[in-house]
């Protein structure tokens, strides 16, 4: 309390001072990255534009015929491979962890083989849209890796 100001006179004073230096303190305490938007953690590129990704047909595993545009209200990870990409393989793994992670919540995993610039990955959001891209490798299932489908796979995005 100030010497000689009523103890009413201080609170009001003083607490405005204490706010910012609480609020930096707070900041302070946040790991690296966590107010930075997720897809730059990972070091995604989004579209300038919102489109719609173009539709394709492959061969399934099952010998069925698999279109893209039947995989709508589901979040999709196309990613483009090849056998002789050693960047591609490491980061195989990865994908699967992070398939098992989010499946419930609606993330498709398609990992096409037959690519010549890899390895490739778009991220397909569940309107169909092109929502982000990455050219080579990352690790999907690091913690830079979760705000990012957390958000896109949110308890609140419909399932499809």
């Amino acid at each position: 309390m100030i010497p000689g100001a009523s103890a009413m006179y201080t609170r009001k004073i003083m607490r405005p001072r204490v706010v910012p230096i609480v609020l930096l303190a707070l900041l302070a305490a946040l790991p690296a990255g966590a107010m930075e938007d997720p897809a730059r953690a990972l070091d995604l590129i989004k579209p300038s534009r919102q489109r719609l990704a173009k539709d394709f047909k492959v061969s399934s595993l099952d010998g069925g015929t698999l279109r893209l545009s039947e995989l709508r209200g589901k979040v999709v990870f196309l990613n483009l491979w090849a056998t002789w990409c050693g960047p591609c393989k490491e980061e195989m793994p990865a994908m699967e962890r992070l398939w098992r992670r989010y499946k419930a919540n609606g993330l498709i995993v398609v990992a096409l083989y037959g690519a010549r610039a890899v390895p490739a990955t778009f991220i397909i959001d569940r309107s169909g849209n092109l929502f982000a891209f990455a050219l080579g490798p990352r690790e999907w299932d690091s913690k830079a890796a979760a705000p990012f489908f957390d958000a896109l796979l949110g308890p609140d995005k419909p399932r499809g």
